[in-house]
Parts: C-alpha cells; sequence; structure tokens
C-alpha cells in the first residue's frame, strides 16, 4: 500500500468521525403540517416535529391554573 493510500485511508476514516459530530440536516417546518409541535432531542442534536394526534382537553378541564386561565 503506497503511503497516498494509507493517507487517503486515514483521511477517510477521520471524515466519517468528523461527520458523526455535525448536526443532521432537518427539513423545513410545515407550519399548517400540524396544531402543536413539539421539540424532540435526539444524539445530540433538537429538532421541531409537529404532533399529528395531539389530545384534545376542553381549558375547563384543566385544574390548578385559574391564574394562568385568567390572563
Amino acid at each position: 500500500m503506497s503511503d497516498f493510500d494509507k493517507l487517503y485511508s486515514r483521511a477517510d476514516q477521520l471524515l466519517s468521525c468528523l461527520e458523526k459530530l455535525l448536526p443532521i440536516e432537518q427539513p423545513a417546518i410545515d407550519w399548517r403540517a400540524a396544531i402543536a409541535f413539539r421539540w424532540r432531542k435526539r444524539g445530540g442534536t433538537g429538532f421541531i416535529q409537529p404532533v399529528t394526534h395531539p389530545h384534545r382537553i376542553a381549558l375547563a378541564a384543566l385544574h390548578g391554573i385559574d391564574a394562568q386561565k385568567n390572563s
């Protein structure tokens, strides 16, 4: 194996390690895709994910948050 081949192999290994550290490119957020969204964190990076089936809870059903309800 030539010196160039060794250098190429080592550089390729280094780039593979560095690519794991880069954030994953996220697709553009379609704000019309859902009525609710949440922040998800995976593998050291985070992204916004639509909540496709959020729970529909009436405001009157929530207790202990009267100050927030009156705001």
